[in-house]
């Protein structure tokens, strides 16, 4: 995959392109997610309630998004919980609106931070490039640095991540890990979670993709509880929305999201409501 940055200008939604009645799909359609969340904090009034709309947030809601990309409300929603499950984005919702907020914005739009990336990642490839060059290594630095990285999180979080079937993003899980305690859960429970999970991915030959980022599974709604010997009623309580599904369950219903956005059903089904609307 080719890395890097382009600037992508938020008067692109008005070329004669983005504008076509055509359905999205779902590439477009998070990179429309993107463009329309606040670049800024947005103070308004909303069903005569005060809200304050923060930078890497969209208040909309299922109808509106529909219509803006020739979808159901039906294909809209699943499309949003997808987008959830891959810890892209969460979604606060009632009868009234609904409020989206980017995972990670920054990382997608703040420019000064790809500079600075940018410029890291060239300082490093030509250190690196001189140290070949001139055929110096120090194992020694190295080891000196690994441990120092190491360091940095308490010996209870590292052997969890060393048994945690996925290593990405170990910054947020830790964030995840320490919140989940603060609200009174153990660092054997979590361990014990961890490890269940990971002998769950093991046995069942779980692709990378559909195994879940650190942060998920240690996120507010506490899915690790699932992998908790003798959960109790009280732990599934914790969980938003009242989810009581199991991986497996929730895992089969993202594939068939997948599979169903891209049948020909659903393409029916969104000629149909476009239809409808026009």
């Amino acid at each position: 995959m080719v890395e890097g940055w382009i600037s992508l200008h938020r008067k692109i939604q008005e070329c004669e392109i983005w504008a076509n009645s055509q359905p999205f799909d779902m590439r477009s359609a998070w990179v429309d997610l993107l463009l329309l969340a606040n670049h800024r904090d947005v103070d308004m009034i909303f069903d005569y309630t005060p809200l304050t709309v923060k930078r890497g947030q969209y208040l909309t809601s299922v109808r509106k998004l529909g219509a803006r990309w020739s979808w159901s409300n039906k294909r809209t929603l699943k499309y949003l919980r997808l987008l959830e499950s891959l810890n892209m984005i969460t979604r606060e919702s009632n009868a009234k609106r609904t409020l989206i907020t980017i995972v990670k914005y920054e990382v997608y739009q703040d420019t000064r931070n790809a500079e600075v990336n940018t410029n890291e990642h060239t300082e490093v490839n030509t250190e690196e490039t001189q140290g070949k060059r001139r055929g110096i290594t120090n194992n020694n630095d190295n080891n000196d640095n690994n441990d120092n990285k190491k360091n940095k999180y308490p010996s209870s979080f590292n052997e969890f991540w060393e048994t945690y079937p996925k290593k990405q993003d170990k910054g947020q899980a830790y964030k995840c890990y320490q919140a989940r305690l603060n609200d009174g859960w153990t660092e054997d429970e979590m361990l014990t979670a961890c490890q269940n999970y990971a002998a769950e991915c093991q046995r069942e030959k779980r692709e990378t993709r559909y195994i879940k980022n650190g942060s998920t599974f240690l996120s507010s709604s506490t899915p690790f509880t699932d992998y908790l010997k003798g959960g109790t009623n009280e732990q599934s309580e914790r969980r938003i929305n009242g989810d009581t599904k199991t991986d497996a369950e929730r895992e089969a219903e993202y594939r068939a999201i997948i599979e169903y956005s891209e049948s020909e059903e659903a393409k029916r089904e969104d000629a149909d409501a476009w239809g409808d609307m026009s």
